[in-house]
């Protein structure tokens, strides 16, 4: 079963951004969905993308969001000329939303990225028996817990048994679990690590039961009509390019994407 649930103090720890900037006419909209980032300085990570593109003279205004409710109200209203969503909702949305992959983000040179199932180290609790247990993970469409037992599926974990809570971000999981608000998280190991190295005590506290299949990194679309043939050949060199820099653009960086593949002819 999933559901939502109010975790007041992980949700105070999630920055949210819905600002609509003035934009012209000829402006391309550049929205980004994707809650298992780690990143949260949505105004810093607009600043990079706005500049990376502008200093290739293309008007693009970028705009991020935590929230999918958000996101989808937008997108609707507003048909963005590109957007970076996950996998999952490419692949529920991406019909009706006519897009079309460009690029697929790459994460240390591999397209697909790991997420942990997690309980507290102190609990006794069996990974195997979910009966009951409240389980943190970011959305994944109303399938959640189907996907979650493809991608676990080597360990032979039913998910269908278990309370899906779903959270705005990656990190929100693993802070709700710490805080005794669920009984499990499931938690990318991104997020894991870079919330071990600002606080290594939070890391003590949990205990990994299992590791996912690779999960597929999320898809660079553009939209049907949104652009013209030049302004998506352009962008698409710009970022096979950035791909190949050392370091790699400020923006994909924050992102922590190391290059981007073109795997959509």
């Amino acid at each position: 079963m999933i559901r939502s649930r109010s975790l007041l103090l992980v949700l105070a720890l999630s920055i949210f951004y819905t600002g609509n900037p003035v934009r012209a006419a000829s402006t391309i909209d550049f929205f980004y969905f994707f809650p298992d980032s780690t990143q949260s300085n949505f105004s810093l990570l607009k600043q990079n993308v706005d500049e990376f593109f502008n200093e290739a003279k293309l008007d693009i205004q970028f705009q991020a969001f935590t929230h999918e409710v958000d996101f989808e109200r937008l997108v609707r209203q507003r048909k963005p000329g590109m957007v970076l969503v996950p996998a999952w909702y490419f692949k529920q949305h991406g019909k009706e939303l006519a897009l079309k992959p460009l690029v697929t983000a790459l994460r240390q040179e591999h397209a697909a990225y790991h997420k942990a199932l997690l309980i507290r180290k102190n609990d006794a609790a069996s990974h195997d028996r979910l009966d009951g247990k409240t389980v943190a993970v970011t959305n994944m469409g109303p399938d959640a817990d189907q996907q979650l037992n493809n991608y676990f599926s080597e360990h032979e974990i039913d998910f269908t048994w278990g309370n899906i809570v779903i959270t705005p971000k990656d990190a929100d999981a693993f802070y709700a679990l710490v805080l005794g608000q669920v009984d499990a998280a499931i938690v990318s190991i991104q997020t894991i690590q870079v919330v071990g190295r600002t606080n290594p005590r939070l890391e003590d506290m949990v205990h990994k039961l299992a590791t996912s299949s690779p999960i597929p990194m999320p898809l660079l679309c553009i939209t049907e009509n949104g652009l013209d043939e030049k302004q998506v050949k352009e962008i698409k060199r710009l970022l096979l390019r950035s791909g190949k820099q050392l370091p790699p653009p400020s923006f994909m960086q924050m992102l922590h994407i190391s290059g981007w593949i073109d795997d959509h002819k």
